[in-house]
């Protein structure tokens, strides 16, 4: 299984593409955030995804 960190800043879009990614069975989202800087946090702080999937228009 391959572990995900999710970056959009619209909620809803975001649970939107983390139900769709974990409904194949292969794709865990391990962490969301609403922008960059939470998802470099996260990664000095041990955070260790496979994958980031990242909106390309976000404030």
């Amino acid at each position: 299984m391959k572990e995900i960190v999710l970056v959009e800043d619209h909620k809803v879009v975001r649970n939107g593409i983390k139900m769709l990614l974990e409904s194949t069975n292969e794709y865990k989202v391990i962490f969301e955030a609403s922008n960059g800087q939470e998802v470099l946090d996260a990664i000095r702080n041990g955070t260790k995804p496979d994958i980031i999937v990242s909106d390309i228009n976000m404030p």
